[in-house]
């Protein structure tokens, strides 16, 4: 397998701004990491310059310390799936999977021997049907160009539409009785080896029964499956997925996803993949690394970049419903530490917030406060450590119900477990915990908290 380290990455279009800025990212041998973030953050073009199609402005890409930057695609070894699925649409699930691989393999004088022995192969497939033709003609029919053109047609319609492995029976017919022809041995080895990789690759992905099958006939899910399989066929050293999921359904999508995590847990390949999608994000990759206007805002693991959130985007970003964010000024009545949200409306830094310590040094500044939905207690009385604000709308989702909430003029979410409407305009009080608590400079948006966590 292999590691990829992106050093002093940056990619610029013309005279805007950095598509991706200063990027410093290594995935270790063997990871699942995945670039997630926004449209426009970057993502794709980093990955599409791993993949060799973009050339970064500055800086070096390697792979196990050899420097690929300039290096074409094809020498690259890494595979890549893209969200189209990019199938070929005249060929079956079969020839889909060997197709990159006949390219591998054949070199240009064997390319040319072949075409010249499978010209002959459609050559002796027509005579066969010429010959058929002729002697029908003899009794019945009584017009030569009829014969032609019926033979032509029976050719075409039988070895490309009815039955192509007619044709591919004749070609590899051929190819055996020309084994003197140099090359043309090997070439028929690495036909038998490609077919046995390519059962092992269907046998992998559950798809044998679709091989003589054409993407046309395939769903969604199959698709995807038949182009994940032609980039395992390679046996890479890298794989390259592009939001391979974001064309299915969202039922087909969270089971693809599944297969992808035990795919690749099963292969131990080294994988970069990309998704705006932050629960694709927490579920397959080992690390994450949140992308925001070209730059990796917060690299680590989902449990780390969920729970200690390094910036305010991270923390708005990964979490669905987004976490709360209310901006305010910090500020202090006696031992209680306080958001100022307006003039007269404050919220309570919880008393168990571990490091209070730390934010002396920040008041009288502009700050935001982060709580996630999930993490509030909705409480039934108002106390005196709770918040209090007015409901606008509520969302129930069956297991759990989003409430929306008029906090100082800012709207939050609350989640509460079930289905429990509530009525519009009413008060709730809800209270969340010091060690949930978020609190981030409303300026450069970076946790006041020291998060040992790298940015780039």
């Amino acid at each position: 397998m292999a590691k990829v380290k992106f050093n002093e990455i940056t990619k610029q279009f013309g005279t805007n701004k950095p598509a991706v800025s200063n990027l410093n990212l290594e995935i270790t041998d063997k990871e699942f990491m995945v670039l997630v973030g926004p449209s426009g953050c970057g993502k794709t073009t980093t990955l599409r310059m791993l993949a060799g199609l973009e050339t970064p402005t500055t800086g070096t890409i390697t792979v196990d310390d050899d420097d690929i930057t300039r290096l074409p695609p094809k020498d690259r070894d890494i595979a890549m799936v893209f969200q189209s699925y990019a199938l070929y649409p005249h060929m079956t699930v079969r020839d889909n999977l060997a197709f990159g691989l006949k390219n591998l393999t054949l070199s240009t004088p064997q390319k040319v021997i072949v075409s010249l022995l499978k010209l002959l192969a459609y050559t002796l497939l027509f005579s066969v049907f010429y010959a058929f033709g002729y002697i029908l003609d003899s009794f019945i029919l009584r017009s030569p160009g009829v014969v032609f053109f019926s033979a032509i047609t029976l050719s075409f319609v039988i070895a490309w539409i009815v039955y192509p492995e007619l044709r591919k029976n004749i070609e590899y017919f051929v190819l055996k009785f020309s084994i003197g022809i140099p090359g043309i041995h090997d070439y028929i080895n690495q036909l038998e080896e490609i077919e046995t990789r390519v059962k092992q690759t269907a046998e992998i992905l559950e798809i044998e029964e679709l091989l003589n099958r054409k993407p046309k006939q395939l769903s969604g899910g199959q698709r995807q499956r038949v182009a994940v399989g032609r980039a395992i066929i390679r046996d890479p050293k890298v794989f390259l997925m592009d939001e391979p999921l974001s064309n299915l359904d969202a039922k087909l999508r969270n089971s693809t996803r599944a297969e992808l995590a035990e795919l690749q847990s099963k292969l131990q390949t080294t994988t970069l993949y990309v998704t705006h999608d932050q629960v694709e994000a927490m579920t397959l990759g080992h690390r994450i690394a949140v992308m925001n206007k070209g730059v990796i805002e917060q690299l680590g693991t989902p449990s780390e970049v969920y729970n200690k959130p390094r910036t305010a985007f991270v923390a708005g970003f990964i979490g669905a419903p987004p976490t709360n964010l209310v901006k305010g000024e910090l500020t202090k009545q006696g031992k209680q530490l306080l958001i100022r949200v307006n003039e007269g409306s404050f919220i309570k830094i919880p008393s168990d917030y571990p490091n209070p310590d730390l934010l002396e040094n920040h008041i009288g500044n502009e700050v935001i406060i982060g709580f996630r939905p999930e993490q509030v207690e909705i409480l039934s009385i108002k106390d005196s450590n709770s918040i209090t604000g007015t409901v606008t709308f509520t969302e129930s989702i069956g297991s759990s119900t989003i409430i929306f909430v008029n906090l100082f003029g800012s709207e939050v979410r609350l989640s509460e477990i079930g289905h429990k409407p509530r009525k519009i305009g009413s008060e709730i009080h809800f209270r969340f915990s010091g060690a949930q608590t978020h609190l981030f400079d409303e300026k450069s948006g970076i946790s006041l908290e020291n998060h040992d966590f790298s940015v780039h």
